[in-house]
């Protein structure tokens, strides 16, 4: 310990010497000094200074020597210590102990830029990567120890999404696992220019129909797989599940099913070819049509027809400002299915059969047959007698 009596001093004269007592038997001198107690215990420190003409002052003091402080041990586990992102591990510390004292303060870096404080903390980890944790202990005396782990995080296998919308009189909740690996496949996907594109082949590309096919069992399941309930079910799916974006101003972006389920973002084309594709795993069949909403001559939008019969036409009733809109087709009779309805922000869903732009016959420009699974988009007949 040191001690200092430097700021000590004669009035009239000068100080000569400094003489100390450390109260163990022990003594030294000089304004500075610095003395070891090598036993714990309170000490009566005294200092005496003398000055050029003899005369002595004093001063005293007690110093608590504490026993040596030994550092804290830290120690944690964690749990899990692996998976798959996003990955919430729980950390608990309360093993850490100070073997003279107390440990007063938990203090961690998760390794992902993250910190949290406390014995029994969480983190969630939302990207992939090894990530070092380390926990940092503090006794109440001041010392410090650390300890790490590491925790290893891999992308996941799926990308879970969750759809909630209006069917039926009751609300649908819906939480999906879709492949990562088949997203990113679509995603590497290269897109054509616009004017050589068959919009079909993304509807009939074969890589999904697993996934897609077991997509539409779940709802149908629900709806007793009653064909038109299903059909209904999946259109509001459609429309609740992706909000309108518009694709860049340079370049017209179309998405496989799989992409605009993940994105849960597109436009008519996007919501058309989703919509095509969930129908048609029913084995009715569907249409994609390009048509002119304005009576100009070029497309401007896409639809989608669904199979129904005259039935469930003649059942249709629609809103003000749309007509019910049915079509014919080599033999068989289709629904209009305008499928970029905005429930949260317009509060409103199309239905099915009822047309919001009144089209008329010349204004369906270009259509695709998208029934025929498993047949290359180059062997479907282009349809023109809508």
């Amino acid at each position: 310990m040191q001690f200092d009596a430097g700021s000590s001093y004669d009035p009239d004269g000068y100080l000569t010497s400094w003489q100390w007592d450390f109260g163990d038997g022990q003594d030294g001198s000089g304004s500075q000094t610095s003395h070891v107690f090598d036993a714990p215990g309170v000490y009566s420190v005294s200092v005496s200074v003398r000055d050029n003409r003899r005369a002595v002052s004093s001063y005293s003091s007690d110093i608590v020597a504490l026993e040596p402080n030994e550092a804290p041990v830290a120690k944690f586990t964690a749990t899990p210590t692996q998976g798959e992102a996003p990955l919430t591990v729980q950390f608990d510390a309360r093993a850490s102990y100070d073997p003279d004292g107390t440990i007063v303060t938990w203090q961690w870096t998760f390794g992902d830029g993250a910190a949290g404080i406390g014995s029994l903390v969480s983190h969630r980890y939302g990207s992939s990567g090894s990530h070092t944790v380390t926990l940092s202990v503090e006794d109440d005396r001041g010392k410090t120890a650390t300890s790490t782990a590491t925790i290893r995080v891999t992308a996941s296998q799926t990308i879970e999404r969750h759809y909630q919308w209006e069917y039926g009189g009751r609300t649908w909740d819906w939480n999906v696992s879709i492949p990562r690996a088949l997203y990113d496949e679509y995603r590497r996907r290269f897109r054509g220019a616009w004017i050589t594109r068959d919009y079909d082949e993304y509807v009939l590309d074969p890589l999904d129909d697993a996934y897609l096919n077991d997509l539409v069992d779940e709802i149908a399941q629900q709806t007793g797989n009653d064909y038109f309930s299903t059909v209904e079910c999946l259109f509001h799916f459609v429309q609740a599940a992706v909000d309108y974006a518009y694709d860049p101003m340079w370049y017209e972006y179309p998405r496989y099913p799989v992409e605009t389920l993940v994105e849960e973002a597109g436009d008519c084309e996007d919501t058309a070819i989703l919509y095509a594709s969930l129908v048609r795993t029913l084995g009715a069949g569907a249409l994609l049509a390009a048509v002119d909403t304005d009576h100009n001559g070029a497309a401007d939008h896409m639809i989608t027809l669904v199979p129904v019969d005259v039935a469930y036409a003649a059942g249709t009733t629609c809103s003000a400002g749309q007509s019910t809109s049915f079509w014919e087709y080599n033999g068989k009779l289709y629904a209009f299915a305008e499928t970029t309805g905005d429930p949260d922000t317009l509060g409103y869903y199309f239905s099915l059969g009822c047309d919001p732009w009144n089209l008329q016959s010349s204004d369906f420009l270009k259509t695709w047959d998208v029934s025929r699974i498993g047949v290359s988009p180059q062997l479907l007949k282009l349809v023109t007698d809508l």
